[in-house]
C-alpha cells in the first residue's frame, strides 16, 4: 500500500482497522447513506439535487417545488422514505458542508456560517454542537490538531 498510496495513507489505515480512530475521524467518517435505504425514485432523484446544490440555497418549499409535491406531501413522502424530516436533513447538508469548511480552509467561523445557510452565528454554534458534539470552534482545532500529526506524504 505504501508504494501505491504513500506511507501516510498506510499509516492512516492501518489506525482506522485496528481500530484507532478519534472522535473527528469518526464525525468525518459519518455518511447520508442511512437515508438512501428506501425505494422512493422521487426521494432519490430530491437527494440527489439536494447534494449537488448550494446548502444556503436549500429550503423545504425549494424540494417541494423541486419535486412537484406541497411542502406537506413532500414532507410526509420525504419522512416515511428516509425516517427523517426535510429540514433535519438540509440541516445536516450545511453542517456536514461547514464541517468541510473548518477542516479544509482558514475562513472565519462567522463566514462559513453564512456560506452554508445560516444568517444567526448562535443558532449555527448551536446545530452544530448539536450534531458534533463539539463546538465549531472545538472542531476546527481538533482537525488542524490531527492534521498536522498525519505522517508526510
Amino acid at each position: 500500500m505504501s508504494l501505491l498510496f504513500g506511507s501516510g495513507h498506510r499509516a492512516r489505515c492501518e489506525r482506522y482497522i485496528g481500530g484507532d480512530i478519534s472522535n473527528v475521524a469518526r464525525i468525518c467518517l459519518t455518511s447520508f447513506g442511512q437515508y438512501r435505504q428506501h425505494n422512493d425514485t422521487l426521494i432519490h432523484e430530491l437527494q440527489d439535487w439536494m447534494h449537488h446544490e448550494h446548502p444556503g440555497n436549500l429550503t423545504v418549499a425549494r424540494c417541494a417545488s423541486k419535486s412537484f409535491l406541497s411542502e406537506k406531501q413532500m414532507t410526509r413522502r420525504f419522512k416515511a422514505a428516509t425516517g427523517d424530516v426535510p429540514v433535519n436533513y438540509i440541516q445536516r447538508l450545511r453542517l456536514s458542508s461547514a464541517r468541510d469548511k473548518l477542516s479544509t480552509t482558514r475562513l472565519n467561523i462567522e463566514t462559513i456560517s453564512r456560506q452554508v445557510g445560516y444568517s444567526n452565528i448562535n443558532h449555527f454554534r448551536l446545530l452544530f454542537k448539536k450534531f458534533y458534539d463539539m463546538t465549531p470552534t472545538q472542531y476546527r482545532k481538533v482537525t488542524q490538531s490531527y492534521c498536522e500529526h498525519e505522517p508526510a506524504h
